[in-house]
């Protein structure tokens, strides 16, 4: 049994380095810059320096279709070749913009939405952000306030 479970885990591991190295090699530029781009964000630069005994790592996940083809990004702890994700990032691969995944928001049936990194920093402080909520006019609502 635990030489199956050490078996799986290296095998996880290794589909997870594949898959990135496959992204670095179809698309270096953009692999690139965006890689960059979320590493070179204060958050990330702290979340790596606070985590750093839990293995922490940035993940980037390549374009995903379902989110106008902006590439996935996950920050989070990585062991055993698994990544638990923290927070999770999409970026747009033409502009470098980075939008941040909501999982709070319990708007549009959907159950996330993608907020720009300038409201994720100005909400995410407040006592609303941890509580279920969706976007009214531009502003955090929770469930309570509505």
């Amino acid at each position: 049994m635990k030489a199956r479970l050490v078996t799986l885990i290296a095998v996880l591991f290794s589909l997870y380095a594949q898959a990135q190295n496959d992204l670095k090699a179809k698309y270096p530029k953009t692999y690139k810059a965006i890689f960059t781009t979320i590493n070179n964000l204060p958050e990330t630069q702290e979340f790596l320096k606070s985590a750093k005994v839990s293995e922490p790592e940035v993940y980037v996940d390549g374009p995903s279709p379902s989110w106008r083809n902006y590439w996935w990004v996950k920050v989070g702890t990585g062991n055993f070749g698994m990544l638990r994700a923290t927070y999770q990032l999409f970026v747009d691969p033409k502009t470098l913009h980075v939008y941040y995944l909501d999982d709070y928001d319990n708007g549009n049936g959907l159950n996330f939405k993608l907020i720009t990194l300038q409201q994720w920093r100005k909400w995410r402080t407040t006592k609303a952000w941890k509580k279920t909520h969706r976007y009214k006019n531009g502003e955090l609502v929770t469930q309570a306030d509505r």
